[in-house]
């Protein structure tokens, strides 16, 4: 990277960063266009030369008209039956620059999907600048200018600095990136902030804003698991319609007092992540309190 000079303006926001994409969607958002346009959606942690920037930077793409997501955010289907996106929507050029670093990195990318499936950039690592374009206003046919923060450079695969990982988890509304220690189950979807919800089978990452490490479980019983915790565990799913709304809580220590225990307790944790484990699907036939 050139050093930066006194001559250099900056547009008073992030112009350059890395980050992993840790979270990944397709959808519409009040913060973007009043929510009128959908986007493809990417969170993580911004951070260059060591100082993190943003603890939970969001980045909005839209992918032009007649676009949406049938399934909650895993993938966008154009009304018309079109497999392409326009170049010159904000997720056009985002694919354009993908492409341009190199053979090598597109190729990777491309095996692990289609850009209409979210997944497929899930746990990628870029540098990203903010890059300039003008348009011309339909209205006034004036030109407008307007800015994209875009990757520039690929850095490698969440938690890998070599090989590719194989292909992460996905979570409800919502991608998340797979934890590095461990290879990642069944794919999953994503969603905004406990707003969105994820498809059911999909469902093998935890469905929270954070970023979390599995750990070995302590003190466990005969049977693997303290009794008492999964017992409350039970209770707080029996609370929920939808098991994307229980995963987007339950490993929240804001939402559930346990959440740390239940994060140490590796049996727990992998029933929890799957939507057809014992813990979801005996807390349906729980009363869920008043």
């Amino acid at each position: 990277m050139a050093g930066k000079s006194s001559w250099d303006t900056t547009s008073g926001l992030i112009d350059e960063y890395e980050m992993t994409l840790e979270e990944v969607w397709f959808g519409k958002d009040p913060a973007y266009m009043e929510g009128k346009q959908a986007c493809f959606m990417v969170r993580g942690v911004a951070e260059l030369d060591g100082e993190v920037l943003d603890e939970e930077k969001t980045n909005y793409y839209s992918l032009g008209d007649g676009w949406d997501t049938p399934d909650g955010g895993d993938t966008a289907v154009h009304g018309a039956g079109k497999k392409q996106f326009n170049k010159n929507s904000s997720y056009g050029k985002f694919i354009d620059h993908v492409v341009a670093l190199g053979d090598e990195v597109i190729a990777e990318v491309k095996s692990r999907g289609e850009t209409t499936e979210a997944v497929t950039f899930q746990g990628l690592r870029f540098r990203f600048e903010r890059k300039d374009f003008t348009f011309t206003d339909r209205k006034t046919h004036e030109s407008r200018e307007y800015s994209v923060e875009l990757p520039v450079e690929f850095l490698g695969f969440e938690g890998e600095e070599e090989a590719p990982k194989p292909a992460p988890k996905t979570r409800g509304s919502r991608t998340k990136a797979a934890p590095a220690e461990e290879a990642p189950p069944a794919a999953e979807a994503p969603k905004s902030r406990r707003t969105r919800s994820k498809p059911a089978e999909e469902a093998a990452a935890p469905a929270s804003g954070g970023r979390r490490t599995r750990t070995k479980a302590a003190n466990k019983t005969e049977s693997g698991t303290d009794p008492a915790l999964r017992l409350e565990v039970l209770n707080f799913a029996a609370a929920w319609e939808e098991y994307s709304d229980f995963m987007e809580t339950v490993l929240d220590p804001d939402e559930f007092a346990r959440a740390a225990d239940v994060q140490a307790d590796e049996e727990l944790l992998n029933d929890i992540l799957d939507p057809n484990g014992s813990i979801w699907t005996e807390s349906r036939e729980i009363e869920p309190p008043e």
